[in-house]
């Protein structure tokens, strides 16, 4: 056995992060729970299914968000780091839109040096809810009219 060996347990900062579409970005924390010289990176996956059996909503590949690996890069003492995922606008009135998020600790951050080994903690799950932004019209009455005053129609020049 390594002596001296030290564990950091890398976990979501909550359980569930959401984000207006208007936004353009959700912003997601990791945490961090013990000390590193050396620096690492984590990754957070975020998925259209949730990694626990529900169902989410949420399209990836630019639909509503932007479905790559972003990277939680920590230098020596860091013990949170921040992270921005790309949300998208789009002109669609619906629901919040529900995604997954997974974390996990790439084979080359797993094990530093022997000396410092990299985990997922308890809480490496975490929900994202993007918010719709959409504008909605009311209108002031129920029914309306209108009338046709003149129609002309040109096909090929001709009247």
């Amino acid at each position: 056995e390594i002596e001296d060996t030290h564990i950091i347990h890398v976990n979501f900062s909550q359980a569930t992060y959401s984000a207006e579409e208007s936004d353009l970005m959700m912003i997601i924390t990791v945490q961090a729970v013990g000390f590193s010289i050396w620096p690492y990176s984590v990754h957070i996956n975020p998925m259209e299914n949730m990694p626990v059996g529900a169902t989410g909503n949420a399209e990836g590949n630019g639909i509503d968000f932007v479905s790559d690996t972003l990277i939680a890069q920590f230098n020596p003492g860091d013990s949170e780091v921040n992270v921005s995922m790309p949300v998208m606008m789009d002109a669609i009135f619906e629901p919040t839109e529900v995604l997954g998020f997974s974390l996990t600790v790439p084979a080359e951050f797993s094990n530093i040096n022997g000396r410092l080994l990299i985990k997922p903690g308890a809480n490496n799950i975490a929900e994202g809810e993007i918010i719709n932004s959409g504008v909605v019209v009311n209108f002031s009455a129920v029914n309306y009219t209108a009338e046709v005053i003149a129609l002309s129609v040109i096909v090929n020049g001709l009247w």
